[in-house]
């Protein structure tokens, strides 16, 4: 009985659900700021938050499934979703008064979205096309920029500084794949 019972947790563990979309983040900006225009895109719902007793399983299986992606178009698949659930658990994490590990997942969230940028180098190398890929990293950019905004606003000192770093970093993706698909 423990025997199924733990191959039946293992089974849960690795059998991730696909692609699940969550309610847009809605970020008021103060009276002060300049009104931007909303992206359109959607980010997913983040899962378990780091701090969680279990968030260390799933950093496991999630650095297992990485191993085994081996095509350079879906392993930028899957680092974009990644940067895209550590933005979203980065603004609960926030929301919830842990802005330290906030800032953490916030930097991974972005180091993700460069390192999906550069899968698109290695597919467009071996000749394939990126063009859907870079499109989604483009506007997910846009995106983090946008929710990066609104969490800078609410920090304070060495934080605000370190989330502005992250700006910094998504900005350079956007710029990048702006000019990636200016160059088609």
């Amino acid at each position: 009985m423990k025997k199924i019972l733990s191959i039946g947790l293992l089974l849960m563990l690795f059998i991730s659900p696909g692609h699940v979309l969550a309610q847009t983040l809605t970020i008021s900006p103060s009276p002060s700021s300049t009104p931007s225009p909303k992206s359109d895109y959607f980010l997913p719902y983040p899962g378990m938050l780091p701090g969680s007793p279990v968030y260390t399983l799933k950093a496991i299986r999630d650095r297992l499934i990485e191993l085994f992606i081996s095509d350079p178009l879906k392993k930028g698949d899957f680092y974009l979703l990644q940067a895209d659930k550590r933005l979203t658990a980065a603004v609960a994490l926030f929301d919830k008064g842990e802005r330290e590990i906030a800032e953490t997942t916030l930097s991974k969230a972005e180091k993700y979205l460069e390192k999906s940028l550069n899968e698109t180098d290695v597919v467009k190398r071996r000749g394939q096309n990126a063009n859907d890929l870079i499109d989604r990293i483009g506007k997910s950019s846009e995106k983090h920029k946008e929710v990066i905004m609104g969490l800078q606003e609410k920090a304070e000192g060495e934080l605000e500084q370190r989330i502005k770093e992250s700006y910094k970093l998504a900005e350079k993706v956007s710029q990048r794949a702006s000019s990636m698909r200016a160059s088609r």
